[in-house]
C-alpha cells in the first residue's frame, strides 16, 4: 500500500478537525482546476502543468441517413404526427 505524499501521515494526522485536508484553493487540485479554466487568470506553462486550449470547435457536418419509414405508426395524434 501506498500514500500520496509520501508523508501524509506526518503532515495529516487526523482525518476531522483542523488538520482534515488542505486549505481548498491553495490544494493540487484546486490550482489545477483553476489553471485548466482559466477561471481567475491565466497560468504559465509550467512542468506537470500544461492544459492544451482548444483554439477553434469545428462541426462536422453529419452524413446522409435514410429517413424512418412511417414514424407515426402507431403514435397517439400529437403536434409532430
Amino acid at each position: 500500500m501506498s500514500s500520496a505524499p509520501d508523508n501524509i501521515q506526518q503532515t495529516h494526522r487526523k482525518c476531522s478537525g483542523e488538520q482534515a485536508g488542505e486549505d481548498p484553493l491553495s490544494s493540487d487540485l484546486s490550482t489545477q482546476v483553476l489553471c485548466a479554466t482559466e477561471l481567475l487568470a491565466l497560468c504559465p506553462d509550467q512542468p506537470g502543468q500544461h492544459y492544451l486550449r482548444t483554439t477553434q470547435v469545428q462541426l462536422k457536418p453529419l452524413p446522409p441517413q435514410r429517413t424512418m419509414p412511417r414514424p407515426c405508426k402507431g403514435v397517439p395524434s400529437n403536434p409532430w404526427c
